[in-house]
């Protein structure tokens, strides 16, 4: 009995993987020959079925590797993005603040917004503005932002010193993470002692010349790169540019100033010295004036004289020489008060200051003007002051004017009056000061005429009506001559008759207050 034909390939088993290895040849080989149709068409199918899996799988291979690709290459554009963006916010900041400092003179004010950009752009704890001090090569902090700063202004470094004057000593900005364990790095006094801290500097420079630097720091944060450097340095050109724009600010400002002022001074004294030109035509225009009349009664006495010795017996002749005689001492007095003054205007007058005893030189003026005093029935008291300090004064010239005063009190005071001279001192104005007065019992002088009692060739009411002899020069000679002393001469008067006036001299007692300009030169009236 025949056996039934057996497939060798059960359906119900699945096809072996070796099928697909390189033994599958050999294995087909084998095969019986009595293989049928279907049992073919199974083995390729399960061949293409396989072939297509794993097709599959490669292309979900290659799926997920262009996914991850893609991932990464959205990623890195994100991130140029983020740092695109980044930076474009950095430069619209600079650009503000080149815009600001285009317009803003306020140095501190820049120099504030600048610190305050700098911590917020670079995530920053405190930002420090270094000044250089050329002229003594010494570091100063003029800006200081951020937390505990405030003590911080003021610290000085010397070049060289610390991360800070490294940076500038050696013109190169500066990266260093964990800053306390540099061991160039020193501490700022006044801040916090921090574990951990990351610094950038980056020195201030204007057309190559080192004018400071600018420091940022973080406190226990993530440490600087070199992006945050590089931003820093942008920065620093910023605060470099408007340090020098506001330093040519307001040096322009100042000399803008000091030309104003120039021009407001030359202004002034164009219009004093053309006030001066007026006035020295108008005194010019007064003093031949006033010279004129001052030589027309002398020399009109003098030619009747003439005329009267000419035509008159001569036992009239010593009359009439006696009336030339002083009308000639009158001229020759005038002609010598209008030399002084000539020499004082022109600053030609000789002055020999020494120390001058006020005491010893009243007493003697006193006592050689004691016979006058009598000839005018008139009473001189001299009255010195023990132990007054010495005035530092030419004693002929003082003389002159102790001389002045006397022989106008003596003119102006009634028979029968009294005239008194005084010494005295007195400290003012931080200053020592020695002097004298001479007081009266005449008519006084009146309110209105004091102001005009040093003007030359003034005489009162009561000069013109007295008729005694006089050109109005003598005040004006003594006033000059006090004034070149660096001293002050005053008067005090009520104007009432009887109570007379008091002219009052006052002299520095040193030289050095003698020598220099002071305010009680032309003062009028009592400390």
């Amino acid at each position: 009995m025949a056996l039934p034909h057996r497939n060798p390939f059960p359906r119900s088993r699945c096809i072996p993987v070796f099928l697909l290895s390189g033994m599958g040849s050999s294995f087909m080989a084998r095969l019986p020959d009595k293989i049928i149709f279907e049992d073919w068409l199974v083995i390729i199918a399960a061949i293409c079925l396989f072939l297509f899996l794993l097709g599959i799988l490669f292309l979900l291979q290659h799926v997920r590797n262009r996914a991850r690709a893609l991932e990464a290459e959205i990623a890195r554009r994100e991130q140029v993005a983020h740092e695109l963006q980044q930076r474009q916010h950095e430069m619209e900041t600079l650009q503000e603040i080149t815009r600001r400092i285009s317009q803003e003179t306020d140095i501190r004010q820049v120099l504030a917004s600048i610190g305050d950009e700098a911590i917020q752009l670079l995530d920053g704890s405190e930002c420090y503005l270094f000044r250089l001090d050329e002229r003594e090569l010494i570091l100063h902090i003029d800006l200081a932002r951020g937390e505990h700063t405030a003590d911080t202004l003021g610290l000085k470094l010397k070049i060289g010193e610390g991360l800070t004057g490294y940076a500038v000593a050696h013109n190169q900005p500066l990266l260093v993470n964990n800053a306390q364990n540099d061991p160039r790095a020193v501490p700022i006094p006044g801040t916090i002692m921090q574990p951990e801290e990351h610094v950038i500097i980056a020195p201030l420079a204007f057309r190559d010349r080192i004018t400071g630097a600018m420091l940022v720091n973080r406190h226990n944060a993530a440490p600087f790169n070199q992006k945050n450097l590089d931003l820093l340095v942008g920065l620093a050109q910023q605060a470099a540019t408007a340090i020098e724009h506001a330093r040519l600010v307001q040096e322009l400002e100042q000399h803008n100033l000091m030309l104003e002022h120039m021009v407001t001074e030359r202004t002034a004294e164009l219009q004093r010295a053309n006030e001066r030109l007026s006035n020295l035509g108008r005194l010019k225009d007064e003093f031949v004036s006033s010279v004129s009349h001052e030589l027309r009664t002398p020399i009109t006495n003098l030619k009747l004289r003439q005329y009267l010795l000419q035509n008159t017996p001569p036992d009239r002749w010593p009359e009439h020489l006696a009336v030339a005689g002083r009308e000639i001492d009158r001229l020759e007095a005038l002609v010598e008060d209008l030399l002084t003054l000539n020499r004082l205007d022109q600053d030609r007058l000789s002055i020999q200051c020494e120390p001058v005893n006020i005491n010893t030189l009243a007493e003697q003026y006193g006592s050689d003007r004691a016979s006058l005093a009598e000839t005018h029935n008139l009473t001189l008291r001299v009255l010195p002051t023990p132990g007054i300090p010495p005035a530092y004064a030419d004693p002929n010239l003082i003389g002159q004017v102790l001389s002045i005063l006397l022989t106008n009190a003596f003119h102006y005071t009634p028979a029968g009056g009294t005239v008194m001279l005084y010494t005295q001192t007195q400290e003012w104005e931080h200053q020592q000061w020695t002097g004298f007065s001479i007081s009266d019992t005449g008519p006084g002088i009146p309110k209105e005429e004091q102001s005009h009692l040093f003007e030359r060739f003034f005489r009162g009411q009561v000069g013109r009506n007295s008729g005694r002899p006089g050109t109005g020069l003598g005040l004006s000679i003594a006033q000059a001559i006090v004034t070149r002393h660096q001293g002050r001469i005053e008067i005090v008067s009520s104007g009432i008759p009887g109570q007379g006036t008091t002219f009052i001299v006052w002299l520095p007692v040193n030289a050095v207050t003698a020598n220099n300009d002071s305010k009680a030169a032309m003062h009028s009236a009592r400390p």
